[in-house]
């Protein structure tokens, strides 16, 4: 499987096509999401997007 690293403004774009608004907290998870392949839980993206530090909430996670 081939995973494409994307630009912030390339995530944005892709967001934004399918009519969702481009906040800070959708970027770093769709960035976690799109830095690997293959299928993940909720609990596995909360873990991705708060490796160092949690910024994100779990709330945001499961409804993003």
């Amino acid at each position: 499987m081939d995973i494409k690293s994307y630009s912030s403004d390339e995530i944005t774009g892709l967001l934004r096509e399918h009519g969702i608004n481009a906040t800070s907290q959708r970027l770093e998870i769709a960035r976690a999401m799109f830095s690997r392949g293959g299928h993940f839980s909720a609990e596995d993206v909360f873990t991705l997007v708060n490796d160092h530090e949690p910024h994100v909430s779990k709330a945001t996670v499961y409804n993003t």
